[in-house]
């Protein structure tokens, strides 16, 4: 039996569809607005990146991702089925492989940061392996949602046009990432936080110990002026690596805040989703508006 891939559209109506053109007229301009500055944002990230050659492979691609992302919601008028299937294709591939490329990059971050050296060469030795991944896995899971569900208008574009499809294609393994991405910078805070301990330690019995020395060398030899001390390059050496400590220890807090910048945007959308799923009933048009 053939799957009806290319169904007429207006049979996957989905809830938040505006009913009231000025709802839709008022809808589509935020849309726009807010994907011209996503472009601008993503096209000026892509910028730096090249005029600070090299860098990381997957954050370009990452950027990347968002650009096409956010180009394809200033494209998307009301399609006939055939190109609302593409565009909705276009949609699930874009927005999975953001996911993943975030996950990614967090992955190898941890393997690196955190002294793995077998995972950690691996992926510094595989970049373009590990570019297509996300590419392969985005671009199956689009194929597999057009072959069984299919896509269809919701409003804006064309998605998934059951809030129940969304709630479990996109928004739970979105949600196991970011509790994954948590989970790892939260180990590098830990590790980087007891490593700076350990150099406030070594620096308090390291001066400790000078001191005890100079008072020693001072009883037994008085007539002696001291001259330079050994013992300060060792006290340099470990104030370099207490800046080091500190530095990487704020790195890992910034690092930290990112995974709950990502759950809080994604908490109010899943909000959405779930009351949905669940009420059968479209959210206000202002949460809509939010969640488009």
């Amino acid at each position: 039996m053939a799957i009806p891939v290319f169904a007429s559209v207006n049979r996957r109506t989905a809830l938040a569809v505006p009913t009231d053109r000025s709802h839709a007229w008022t809808q589509s301009v935020a849309i726009l607005v807010v994907s011209l500055l996503s472009l601008l944002g993503a096209g000026w990230m892509i910028l730096s990146f090249f005029v600070r050659w090299p860098v990381m492979l997957t954050q370009v691609m990452l950027t990347w991702s968002s650009v096409l992302q956010k180009s394809k919601v200033i494209s998307s008028p009301a399609y006939p089925a055939a190109l609302c299937s593409f565009n909705g294709f276009m949609t699930q591939v874009f927005v999975v492989q953001t996911d993943y490329w975030v996950f990614l990059i967090s992955l190898c971050t941890y393997f690196i940061l955190a002294g793995y050296k077998t995972p950690s060469s691996w992926v510094q030795d595989n970049r373009l392996i590990l570019a297509a991944l996300p590419w392969v896995f985005s671009v199956t899971w689009a194929g597999i949602g057009l072959g069984t569900a299919g896509y269809g208008n919701i409003g804006a574009w064309c998605w998934f046009t059951s809030d129940e499809t969304r709630l479990l294609v996109n928004f739970i393994p979105r949600w196991a990432i970011i509790v994954a991405i948590l989970f790892m910078y939260s180990s590098i805070y830990y590790m980087l936080h007891r490593a700076h301990r350990r150099m406030l330690s070594l620096r308090y019995f390291s001066s400790d110990g000078v001191s005890r020395q100079r008072n020693t060398e001072g009883i037994q030899q008085p007539q002696e002026r001291p001259g330079p001390s050994t013992n300060r390059q060792p006290l340099s050496n470990i104030a370099k690596s207490e800046d080091m400590s500190n530095k990487m220890k704020n790195l890992a807090r910034r690092m930290l805040l990112y995974p709950l910048a990502y759950m809080l945007v994604w908490t109010l959308l899943t909000a959405i989703r779930i009351y949905q799923s669940t009420r059968g009933v479209p959210a206000p048009f202002a949460l809509q508006t939010v969640d488009k």
